[in-house]
């Protein structure tokens, strides 16, 4: 980014300013969300304050990866260098400023409680996680990672509500201990998890035993 276009992107990394960023993959997207955490920390932002959500884990790594490696270069670089570096952030190079710069990466490596970068899929995990019961599923639950059961002819259509269909979220729930009647993880021994009707997580047997309310 270059020219009127930069100093417009720069607009959205202002820690004052809420912002919503269109663009086509390789225009810095990921640089702006990098330096908007970077004007965050240095305006006094502790790290476990901040969360940064993206689709997959990669990106997720990627972007801690880069926060992480600027912080470190800001540490190290010359006064030169470092109000360069702070100005290409939109940032004015001030006494307060540089000093802030020079001590982020240590106060990021050394926090309790380091800034989070996470996916869509594990912050909504996450939250349920915490509050199962208000979002109606077995507290406890753990997330399988195996998905080749969504396609075996066994498994029931992916229809929402009611007898023999189950959202896109139950098929990768299960519970904690296990069933004597299927394979299936549940918290009592003889029945399967009360998913409100729905059929049970993935691994189940089709016994009638299996089915909530039978």
């Amino acid at each position: 980014m270059t020219g009127r276009n930069a100093a417009d992107a720069l607009q959205a990394t202002d820690p004052a300013a809420n912002a919503s960023v269109h663009a086509s993959a390789g225009t810095g997207k990921t640089w702006l969300l990098t330096t908007r955490i970077i004007r965050l920390l240095l305006a006094g932002a502790r790290p476990d304050g901040i969360l940064a959500v993206t689709f997959t884990r990669k990106a997720a790594a990627e972007m801690q990866q880069r926060v992480t490696e600027r912080l470190r270069e800001l540490m190290g670089a010359s006064p030169d260098d470092l109000d360069t570096l702070l100005a290409q952030c939109g940032v004015e190079p001030t006494a307060a400023t540089r000093s802030r710069a020079r001590l982020l990466y240590e106060e990021l490596l050394f926090h309790p409680y380091p800034l989070r970068t996470t996916t869509f899929h594990a912050f909504c995990q996450e939250l349920l996680q915490r509050f199962p019961l208000e979002a109606g599923v077995t507290p406890g639950f753990v997330i399988g990672e195996s998905t080749g059961l969504l396609g075996s002819p066994s498994s029931p259509s992916a229809v929402t509500g009611g007898p023999g269909s189950r959202t896109s979220l139950t098929p990768f729930v299960t519970p904690a201990t296990a069933c004597t009647n299927c394979w299936v993880r549940t918290p009592a021994p003889t029945r399967c998890p009360p998913f409100r009707g729905w059929r049970c997580a993935s691994a189940c047997c089709n016994s009638p035993a299996c089915w909530h309310g039978m």
